[in-house]
């Protein structure tokens, strides 16, 4: 079956991170071989502990404006990376892609009825 009817079917957001990983492995030049699997898993990880840090920071001070500020910054660190060095650059692109999948999964409602995590009603003393 294919990744997009697998995608269109069961609607989970889920599905989505694997078809977009699926869609960036397939991009890369297989001439590459180890270096660029290494690179995607070392890239994954990366923005996977990036985005999982700043969750936290988030659901510690639940701010838009301190979550605009933290992606930003986050943005800012990848983009300087994946302007670098031209060896480390794919790295840093695949974790930027991959910080914003898993952080854009983690902060808003997977479920319906669920609260995001910074938009959460104020509470009355």
């Amino acid at each position: 079956m294919s990744l997009i009817i697998l995608f269109m079917i069961t609607g989970s957001p889920v599905s989505i991170v694997v078809l977009l990983t699926a869609i960036t492995i397939l991009r890369q030049p297989s001439a590459m071989g180890t270096r660029t699997a290494f690179g995607l898993v070392l890239g994954n990880i990366a923005g996977g502990i990036a985005a999982t840090l700043t969750y936290f920071l988030i659901t510690l001070f639940p701010n838009p404006v301190f979550l605009l500020l933290i992606v930003l910054l986050a943005g800012l660190i990848f983009g300087n990376g994946i302007a670098g060095p031209r060896e480390m650059a794919p790295i840093y692109t695949v974790g930027l892609a991959t910080f914003l999948i898993v952080l854009g999964l983690g902060l808003f409602a997977v479920a319906p009825g669920q609260r995001h995590v910074v938009h959460q009603p104020r509470r009355r003393l």
